[in-house]
C-alpha cells in the first residue's frame, strides 16, 4: 500500500474528535429531580447496559467515518510488488540537458539544481532489478548510464553527482533519435530533462517516436520567470602587452540576449580581481554594443583584466576575461650598413632624436616622463639577434640591405619571439624585400608600386582615423594623444592582397592599408609593415606632437602579438616559449578544475612549453612555471562564442504540439512529477473504496441514532 498524499495521514487524529465531543458534552448534562425522578432512575438502570453499547457503536461509526474521509484525500493505491520490479518490463530512460543555459534561474535554485533534485527523487522511488539509462546532452552527446540494472535505488541517485553543464548548446531532437534507435519496439518511459529553451527544440517542429510501441514522456520542465540575460561577449586589448604607466584601450563587448531593452546596465572592470572602474550601457533586444575603456596600470608583471556585468537570469556568461604583460621597458634596435649612417638613410635618428625626449629632466633633476620608456640602440657591426642581449624589436628599413645570411638571422629571431618592424621607406629595395622576405614567411603583404608626391605638396596620403578599430592604433581614434590624421605621406607603397592570416591595424584614406600584422614563422614573433617610412624623407612624423605616443603604440603593437598570446580562443593550443633552462615544469590551471601539465617541446628557437588540446571551456586561466623554489604566473583569458545564451522560449504551438503528439506530461517539479507516477505506477488507486466506507458509516450512524431515538 502506497499513498500519493501521504503527508495527509498525519490528520488521522482527526478521528478522535467525536469521541472528545461526546466526552465533553456528557458532563454538560443537567439533573433535575422531580416527583417521580426514582421510577426514571430504575428505568435508566434497565436499560443502561444496552445504551452503553450502542453508544460505543455510534462514536466507533463516527471516529470510522472521520478515519476513511482523511484516507479517501490521502488516495491510497496499491503497492503489488510486479508492478514495481523488472517484472514490469519498462525500460527507463533520462535524457538530461547539459547545457549552460540549464543554469538560468536564481542563486542556489538554477533550472540545473532543480532537475537534478528531482531526478535524484525520482530515481530513489524506482525498484531493485528495474533497467535504466541516462543519456546526456551537451558538447559530446553521450550515454552515461546504458541499460544498467538497480540493486539499490538509493543509490542510483549517485549516477548523477558530479554533473556538470558543458559550455555548449543541446540539440533535443538528435538526442531523441538517438534514444529511438538504440530502444526499437520496446516498452520506454522516456523522462526528458530539458529546458524551453528554443534553440534545444530545433527540429523538433514534427518530431515522433519513429516506431511502435510508443514510449510514456515525462518533461521536467522548472519554470523561469526572469528570462533577460546581457552576457559579456569579448574584451580585447589594444596591445596584450603594455608599458608601465601608459594608457592601453580595453574593448569589452556586451549583448542583450533578453526580449525588452535594457537601460544603463552596469559594466565593471576589474585588474586580477579588484575594481577598477565603471561604465554603463544601454541596449535594445537582441543588439551587442562595445565600450571602450582606458587601463593605466602601474605595477609591472602579469596581470588579468576582467569585465563583468551585473546579475541577471543567467549568471553563467556574465564574465570575460584576458590576460595582458606590464613592462619596464621595451628595447628597440635599428641595425645599420656602414654606408648608410646619414641622418635620413635611416630612422636611427629620429628615433634617436625620441630617446632624448624621454630622457629629460626638469630644472631640479626629476624626470620629466615617468612612464616606462623606449630603449633605442644601433649596432656598430651586425646585429646579435640571438644572444642575451638581444632586442625585443627589430627595424628593418632602407638603412639595412638584405641577403640570405641576414634574412635568416632575422628570421631566427622572429621564430624565438621577437618583434620585427618593416618601415619601407622610399630607400629600400623592394624586389630584395619581395624575395628575401617573402621566402622567409616575414612579409605580410608583398611590396607593389611605390607612389610618391612631391614634399610639402597638396597631394598626400593620411591615416584614416574612423578605421583605427583594433590594435595599438585605436588610441587614436580620439584626439586624445593628438589628430593622427594630420600625419602627411609624401610617399607610400601599395601592396599585393595581404595574407589570410594578416591583420590590418591602420588604413589610409585612400583605401590602401598602412599598418598590418602578423604572426612570424612558427606562430611565436610578429612581423609588423609600414608601407611608408619613419625617417623623416617622406613624411612629417617626426614634428607632429603625437610622434612619441605614435612610437609608443607602433611598437607595443608589434611586441604584443610576439611570444605568447595571452588571450586565446576556447579549444586553441596554448603555446608557452621560454629560454632554455629557465623552467623545469609547466602546468595549465582554469577556474576550480584540477591543474594540468604542459609537454616541453625543445628546438633551436629554444623551449615551447604546450597544452595542445587547448582549454576546453572558458574563464581565466595561468600557466605557473617552476624552476626549483622559484616560480612565475602568466595569466591568461579564455574566450569563446556565447553559444547558449539566448533564453527565448520556444513558440507556445510547437510546445502544445509536442505535449499533443507524444502525450507528454509536463511537470515543473519532482513531486509534481511523483504523484502521478505514484498514482499511475503503482497500480489501480482505492481511494474509492474509503469514499464508499465514509458512505457506509455515515449510514449505519445514521440508522444507530434513528434506532435510539
Amino acid at each position: 500500500m502506497t499513498w500519493v498524499h501521504p503527508a495527509l495521514l498525519w490528520a488521522l487524529p482527526v478521528a478522535l474528535l467525536p469521541i472528545a465531543i461526546y466526552y465533553l458534552m456528557r458532563f454538560r448534562s443537567l439533573s433535575v429531580r422531580w416527583g417521580a425522578h426514582y421510577v426514571l432512575v430504575r428505568a435508566l438502570a434497565r436499560y443502561k447496559k444496552n445504551l452503553y453499547w450502542e453508544q460505543i457503536v455510534l462514536l466507533g461509526l463516527r471516529a470510522l467515518a472521520c478515519a476513511a474521509l482523511v484516507l479517501a484525500f490521502a488516495r491510497p493505491t496499491s503497492s503489488a510488488p510486479s508492478e514495481t520490479l523488472s517484472g514490469a518490463g519498462v525500460t527507463r530512460v533520462v535524457v538530461l540537458d547539459a547545457s549552460y543555459s540549464m543554469l538560468a534561474g536564481p542563486e542556489g535554485s538554477s533550472r540545473w539544481s532543480r532537475t537534478l533534485d528531482a531526478l535524484r527523487e525520482l530515481s530513489g522511488q524506482w525498484g531493485r532489478g528495474e533497467e535504466w539509462s541516462l543519456y546526456r546532452m551537451g558538447e559530446t552527446p553521450r550515454w552515461l548510464v546504458e541499460r544498467a540494472r538497480i540493486s539499490d535505488p538509493l543509490r542510483t541517485a549517485d549516477a548523477f553527482e558530479g554533473l556538470e553543464p558543458d559550455e555548449a548548446c543541446a540539440n533535443l531532437a538528435q538526442a531523441l533519435g538517438e534514444i529511438a534507435a538504440r530502444f526499437p519496439n520496446e516498452k520506454v518511459e522516456l523522462y526528458v530533462c530539458a529546458d524551453d529553451q528554443a534553440s534545444t527544440w530545433e527540429g523538433m517542429e514534427a518530431w515522433t517516436w519513429p516506431t511502435e510501441p510508443r514510449p510514456d514522456v515525462f518533461w521536467i520542465n522548472p519554470p523561469l520567470e526572469d528570462r533577460g540575460n546581457l552576457a559579456v561577449t569579448g574584451v580585447r586589448l589594444a596591445g596584450a602587452r603594455v608599458l608601465r604607466k601608459h594608457p592601453v584601450q580595453a574593448v569589452v563587448s556586451v549583448k542583450n540576449f533578453g526580449a525588452e531593452a535594457v537601460q544603463d546596465a552596469e559594466v565593471e572592470l576589474l585588474l586580477d580581481g579588484t575594481h577598477l572602474s565603471r561604465e554603463s550601457i544601454s541596449l535594445l533586444p537582441g543588439q551587442q554594443g562595445e565600450l571602450t575603456i582606458p587601463v593605466l596600470l602601474d605595477e609591472a608583471g602579469s596581470h588579468a583584466l576582467s569585465a563583468r556585468v551585473s546579475g541577471d537570469a543567467l549568471a553563467f556568461d556574465n564574465r570575460f576575461s584576458a590576460g595582458l604583460e606590464v613592462s619596464e621597458r621595451i628595447t628597440v634596435q635599428v641595425p645599420r650598413d656602414a654606408d648608410k649612417r646619414g641622418k635620413f638613410d635611416s630612422c636611427w635618428a629620429f628615433l634617436e632624436l625620441a630617446q632624448q625626449i624621454q630622457q629629460r629632466t626638469t630644472e631640479d633633476g626629476a624626470a620629466i616622463f615617468q612612464a616606462a620608456p623606449l630603449v633605442f640602440t644601433s649596432p656598430d657591426g651586425e646585429p646579435d639577434l640571438s644572444g642575451p642581449g638581444a632586442p625585443e624589436v627589430v627595424i628593418l628599413d632602407g638603412g639595412y640591405s638584405l641577403n640570405e645570411a641576414r634574412t635568416e638571422a632575422l628570421r631566427g629571431f622572429v621564430a624565438r619571439g621577437g618583434a620585427l618592424v618593416l618601415a619601407a621607406d622610399d630607400r629600400v629595395d623592394a624586389a630584395a624585400w619581395n624575395t628575401h622576405l617573402g621566402a622567409a614567411g616575414l612579409l605580410p603583404a608583398a611590396l607593389g608600386e611605390m607612389r610618391t608626391e612631391p614634399l610639402a605638396g597638396e597631394r598626400f596620403e593620411r591615416i584614416a582615423k574612423a578605421r583605427l578599430e583594433r590594435g595599438g592604433f585605436m588610441a587614436f581614434a580620439s584626439a586624445e594623444d593628438g589628430d593622427v590624421e594630420e600625419a602627411r605621406f609624401f610617399a607610400w607603397y601599395e601592396t599585393a592582397p595581404p595574407a589570410p592570416e594578416a591583420q590590418i591595424l591602420a588604413w589610409y584614406a585612400g583605401g590602401t592599408p598602412y599598418a598590418l600584422l602578423c604572426r612570424g614563422p612558427g606562430g611565436m614573433g610578429s612581423v609588423l609593415l609600414l608601407t611608408a617610412g619613419l625617417n623623416g624623407r617622406d613624411n612629417n612624423l617626426a614634428v607632429r606632437e603625437f610622434f612619441l605616443p605614435f612610437l609608443y603604440r607602433l611598437f607595443m603593437a608589434g611586441v604584443s602579438e610576439a611570444g605568447l598570446a595571452r588571450t586565446v580562443e576556447r579549444g586553441a593550443p596554448i603555446r608557452i616559449p621560454t629560454r632554455a633552462g629557465e623552467a623545469q615544469a609547466a602546468t595549465w590551471t582554469l577556474g576550480t578544475l584540477p591543474p594540468r601539465p604542459l609537454l616541453r617541446q625543445t628546438g633551436a628557437a629554444g623551449e615551447v612549453w604546450t597544452l595542445p588540446e587547448g582549454p576546453d571551456r572558458t574563464g581565466l586561466g595561468s600557466v605557473l612555471l617552476v624552476n626549483g623554489s622559484a616560480t612565475q604566473r602568466i595569466w591568461l583569458g579564455v574566450q569563446g562564442p556565447r553559444m547558449d545564451s539566448d533564453l527565448r522560449a520556444l513558440e507556445a504551438a510547437t510546445k502544445s504540439a509536442f505535449l499533443e503528439r507524444t502525450g507528454a506530461l509536463e511537470c515543473p517539479d519532482a513531486r509534481t512529477l511523483l504523484d502521478h507516477l505514484r498514482a499511475r505506477q503503482s497500480g489501480d488507486e482505492w481511494h474509492h473504496w474509503a469514499i464508499w466506507g465514509v458512505l457506509a458509516f455515515l449510514l449505519g450512524e445514521l440508522w444507530f441514532q434513528r434506532r435510539m431515538g
